[in-house]
C-alpha cells in the first residue's frame, strides 16, 4: 500500500517533516500550508481539505475535537497521535510506525493513539520494514 499522506500539527517541529519525507511519506506542515496559529478545528478542516492525515502530539485536545465531528456527523481522513517526548529519531519512527499501521486499516474518521500501537508493539506485533533495533527505540528501551 503506497504512503499515506499527512498533515503536521503546528505542535510538531518541522524537523520532523524532513524526517518522514526521508523514509519516504508525503508530509507537509501547517507551518508551511497553514492554517497557523488557528484552533485544532480549523487545523482538522485543514486535513480534510488537503485529503491528508494529520499527525499531532496534542491527543487530549484533538480526542475532543474527533469527538465533536463524530456528533456534528462530519467525516475526516484520519487523527493519528504521538507523544512530543523523546528524540527526533523516536518520534520519527514513532510517526512512521503509526502511517504504516493506520495505511492497512479502514482510517475515515478514527483516531488513531501510540499507546494503541506500542501495546501491540510490546505483545510481538512487529510492522513489515522495521527493524528489532528501531522497535526498541521507538518503545523508549534504548
Amino acid at each position: 500500500m503506497p504512503p499515506l499522506s499527512a498533515l503536521l500539527d503546528e505542535d510538531a517541529r518541522p524537523g520532523l517533516v524532513s524526517a518522514l519525507t526521508a523514509r519516504g511519506f508525503d508530509v507537509v506542515s501547517v507551518h508551511v500550508v497553514g492554517p497557523r496559529s488557528a484552533a485544532d478545528t480549523k487545523v482538522l478542516d485543514r486535513a480534510i481539505e488537503l485529503d491528508r492525515v494529520l499527525i499531532t502530539h496534542n491527543a487530549d485536545d484533538f480526542k475532543m475535537v474527533h469527538a465533536d465531528f463524530i456528533r456534528q456527523g462530519r467525516a475526516h481522513p484520519g487523527i493519528v497521535c504521538i507523544p512530543q517526548r523523546g528524540s527526533l529519531i523516536r518520534r520519527t519512527l514513532r510517526a512512521a510506525m503509526m502511517l504504516d499501521w493506520t495505511a492497512n486499516q479502514p482510517r475515515a474518521s478514527r483516531l488513531f493513539v501510540w499507546g494503541q500501537l506500542q501495546q501491540m508493539l510490546e505483545q510481538g506485533f512487529r510492522l513489515p520494514g522495521y527493524n528489532e533495533d528501531e522497535v526498541r527505540q521507538a518503545l523508549g528501551r534504548s
